[in-house]
């Protein structure tokens, strides 16, 4: 799936819009270069979340793939510009979100 937009009510969460986009596998370079476009995307929704009272924050959720040496300027660059990834999930705790634990 390449894009995933989940809503968030204004009054849970701190009013965020969180942008989840999913990365698992890679194999040609357009989907690479996709990563680099996360600041575009990111003000893109911020123009349309701004006037409701939400903060946008994007994540990519992303496949082993991305693990590999190669992508360290581009992981280096997508937390450079204020954007989220991590690798195989999100947890449920960095959401905000009760995970179960005590």
């Amino acid at each position: 799936m390449d894009g995933v937009l989940l809503y968030i009510d204004p009054q849970f969460l701190g009013g965020v819009l969180w942008v989840i986009d999913m990365r698992f596998s890679c194999t040609t370079q357009g989907a690479e270069d996709a990563l680099d476009a996360c600041a575009y995307t990111k003000k893109r929704y911020e123009r349309i979340a701004s006037p409701l009272g939400l903060r946008v924050e994007y994540v990519y959720v992303l496949g082993e793939w991305f693990k590999k040496p190669a992508y360290r300027d581009t992981l280096d660059y997508i937390l450079s510009m204020n954007c989220h990834y991590h690798f195989g999930g999100i947890p449920l705790a960095w959401l905000g979100l009760p995970d179960g634990r005590r």
